[in-house]
């Protein structure tokens, strides 16, 4: 019996893999149903800031999609976010 041939690699792929999601998506991402509001505004918030992109502008917008968070956590959030990871 033969063995099945190796699977083939995954192409490799530069940078974030969501470099380029735009404004809309990534407030989209952040007002979409279900839980977990908090770390998709975290995570959304991170992308802009890696890729320069975090202006006033999507900052206000990420608030208003994070609305049920009410707006002091969503700006925690978001601050927090622009921190970056604590590395100990």
């Amino acid at each position: 019996m033969m063995a099945a041939p190796p699977p083939r690699p995954l192409p490799r792929v530069s940078g974030s893999l969501f470099a380029g999601a735009n404004d809309d998506g990534l407030t989209r991402l952040v007002s979409a149903p279900g839980g977990d509001r908090h770390n998709r505004l975290y995570w959304a918030t991170r992308r802009a800031v890696e890729e320069g992109r975090l202006t006033p502008e999507l900052r206000g917008r990420l608030v208003v999609a994070a609305a049920s968070l009410g707006e002091d956590e969503a700006q925690r959030t978001i601050e927090c976010a622009v921190v970056g990871p604590v590395t100990v």
